[in-house]
């Protein structure tokens, strides 16, 4: 069994960027603010800026309603927090969004510019200890799958929930409180609504990655995995066929595809020997082959390939490199 240096602690206190992160930014690098296009049918022309960080007050909607209420002020909301208070304290916006997400499920403009606002507001490395507390003690998770799933036909919001799935940082600190066969579910979705993106490909690759990385250490009670981890990573809803199928379609063309795929048949077949033989059943071992022919000179894809094959093979797992596994 190995594992990465994840562990570690910045001169802040905050966990250290993982090396994971580092090649998830590649397939998140760039999203245009406000992420509207014209083929999302949840957002607008007029659409306003999806994301004002300087402004963190209540939405409009849940202010009308509040005042309807009696005048619930967001500080009276469980969790909530004026700007500026204990570390640790979601602001207002964040808690109100939430609110207004679970209020109006069928308004799609209000679920994407939500998931847009937690989103961006989980990872962020300032807020990491809000964040968990957004995510798991306030229902974050739920909400952002229930969006997600409103949302599935968007593009951006399924890069949005991807790169927040494949964040390390945050599913290892909300630990069992991860719904991760929700959240698997959400990422085979997006991979088979989207075969032909790399980017969806790529980053759930990574987000599957992650979730089975962290799930030997802490099984997770809301998705009743309680006895092995076969239980819970069955082969169905593995997504190793997934992962190969996209390594496979982008074999000769994408390197971040070909990295996080390896990456991802290394850690999902950790689990148990049925998942490496579902892998081997629809050609794992030689998408993960010829990868390390095609990309002789990334290093990404030559770790990420051996892991794969130490995994796939039974063979003892290389010793990773200091170097590419924490960003500090």
């Amino acid at each position: 069994m190995y594992t990465h240096d994840n562990d570690a602690e910045g001169a802040d206190g905050r966990p250290a960027r993982h090396w994971l992160q580092r090649l998830q930014d590649v397939f998140a690098l760039s999203l245009p603010s406000p992420f509207a296009r014209d083929d999302d049918p949840e957002v607008d022309e007029a659409a306003a800026p999806l994301v004002n960080s300087d402004e963190f007050a209540p939405l409009p909607e849940l202010a009308t309603q509040n005042a309807d209420n009696g005048g619930t002020s967001p500080s009276s909301l469980p969790g909530s927090a004026t700007k500026g208070k204990l570390d640790g304290e979601p602001p207002p916006l964040v808690v109100n969004t939430m609110q207004s997400m679970v209020e109006f499920p069928s308004n799609l403009k209000l679920q994407f510019h939500g998931l847009v606002t937690v989103a961006d507001f989980a990872k962020a490395r300032e807020n990491h200890r809000a964040a968990v507390v957004v995510l798991t003690q306030l229902n974050g998770f739920d909400v952002i799958v229930r969006a997600t799933d409103a949302l599935a036909t968007s593009h951006k919001a399924q890069i949005i929930t991807l790169s927040l799935l494949g964040n390390p940082d945050i599913v290892s600190s909300c630990g069992q409180l991860v719904p991760r066969g929700e959240c698997r579910r959400l990422v085979r979705s997006a991979m088979l609504q989207f075969p032909t993106s790399g980017r969806i490909q790529g980053l759930g690759c990574l987000a599957l990655a992650n979730l089975a990385t962290h799930h030997l250490d802490s099984p997770s009670s809301v998705d009743h995995d309680t006895s092995t981890p076969m239980e819970a990573w069955d082969v169905d809803s593995s997504g190793v066929d997934l992962v190969v199928a996209a390594m496979k379609r982008f074999q000769d063309v994408d390197a971040n595809v070909q990295a996080a795929g390896a990456w991802a048949l290394a850690s999902i077949c950790r689990h148990h020997e049925d998942l490496v033989y579902a892998a081997l059943d629809v050609g794992g071992l030689s998408a993960v082959e010829r990868c390390k022919v095609t990309f002789p000179d990334d290093p990404r894809v030559q770790t990420n390939a051996e892991l794969a094959i130490a995994q796939l093979l039974h063979r003892p797992v290389p010793l990773l490199q200091n170097d590419g596994c924490v960003v500090q």
